[in-house]
Formats: C-alpha cells, sequence, structure tokens
C-alpha cells in the first residue's frame, strides 16, 4: 500500500489519492520491492548463497579424519 492510500484510510487526508495525489518530494525515491528469496536478492560477500558451489571462498569443511593443524 502506497503512503498516499495510507494516509487516506487513516482520515489523515480527506481527499483519495485519486482526486488529490500526494506531491513527490525532492528526497523520496522510487519503491523497490523486497526480493528475498529471488535470484535477485542481497548476498552479501562470504554468504554461502552467493558462491555457485554453494561453499564460500577460503572455507575448508572439518574432517574427523584430517590430520589436526596446530
Amino acid at each position: 500500500m502506497t503512503p498516499d492510500w495510507h494516509g487516506w484510510l487513516h482520515h489523515t487526508f480527506e481527499e483519495p489519492p485519486t482526486a488529490a495525489p500526494l506531491k513527490r518530494r525532492a528526497f523520496e525515491q522510487d519503491h523497490v520491492p523486497n526480493m528475498t528469496g529471488t535470484p535477485l536478492a542481497y548476498r552479501p560477500p562470504g554468504s554461502l548463497a552467493r558462491s555457485a558451489s554453494g561453499v564460500p571462498a577460503g572455507y575448508e569443511a572439518w574432517s574427523p579424519d584430517a590430520p589436526e593443524k596446530v
């Protein structure tokens, strides 16, 4: 729901946005939908979802049979 409709539904504005749309201010940006769960989701460096293999770069899995590093 856009802010203008929200304001009208909560009686902040007298006229609905179809009759009197809000003025856009210089600092306002276009709405960006939440991309979580899509291929366009943000994946920070080191994220498991970022690497093609599913293992982040520089990661070495522990193995019980591997010699212990000191």
